[in-house]
């Protein structure tokens, strides 16, 4: 993600761990600096991955996985129809403690 006045990079969003054979990957975002957060850029860029995920590569799912502790990543992905799926028991590591993940769901019912 690019900011338009100055071209500078403020974050990225796209897929990762693409299962070709199963037509699903997983999806990833992040912003740069607090000061672009909230804005909608992310749901505008998420929206844009999405269509490009299910269009052009195939994909019949898309996974993303959450700490339950980013609120802001849990109001983006049910904003754009993504289901809570379960909870992945220390799953993640943290500053070396392992934490719970949250994974959401998104199929192309198209």
């Amino acid at each position: 993600m690019i900011e338009r006045l100055n071209n500078k990079v403020i974050g990225w969003c796209g897929y990762h761990t693409w299962a070709i054979d199963h037509d699903r990957a997983e999806l990833g975002y992040e912003m740069n600096d607090e000061k672009y957060m909230g804005k909608g850029l992310m749901s505008e860029a998420l929206s844009v991955v999405l269509e490009y995920g299910f269009k052009s590569l195939g994909l019949y799912r898309v996974e993303a996985l959450i700490s339950p502790y980013n609120k802001a990543s849990l109001r983006l992905l049910e904003k754009n129809n993504f289901v809570k799926e379960g909870i992945l028991k220390q799953h993640y590591k943290v500053n070396g403690v392992n934490e719970d993940s949250h994974i959401y769901a998104l199929l192309n019912n198209i």
